[in-house]
């Protein structure tokens, strides 16, 4: 990865837009997909976000403030195959690099000179 790569970027860093979309998707899961999702490490932590209404939100906060990582997110979500909400974080992250078509087209703005 280098330095400037948004998945070294800590938790805390995804817009609210990006992680209210992901926690409504991971909130959809069934129990049993979504007690896979153990970040925390911890099983009673798990239990106590089970209990509550925004539990996937919940679990971010905890992981957020233990300064967990973006590329820690993705990786986790990757491994677990749930795809569709590891998407909405990349998705985010694509938006942050700077596309190639942009530096090409940047390039035609340029005057030409004539000879």
């Amino acid at each position: 990865m280098s330095a400037g790569d948004p998945k070294r970027l800590f938790l805390y860093k995804l817009p609210s837009s990006v992680l209210w979309e992901f926690c409504r998707i991971m909130d959809g899961l069934s129990d049993l997909d979504w007690t896979l999702f153990e970040v925390l490490g911890d099983q009673t932590a798990v239990r106590l976000a089970e209990r509550r209404e925004r539990r996937t939100d919940w679990v971010m906060n905890q992981w957020e403030n233990r300064n967990g990582r973006i590329g820690e997110l993705v990786d986790l979500l990757e491994r677990l195959q749930l795809l569709r909400p590891r998407d909405v974080i990349l998705g985010w992250v694509s938006s942050l690099n700077p596309s190639s078509s942009s530096s090409s087209s940047s390039s035609c703005l340029l005057p030409r000179h004539s000879s």
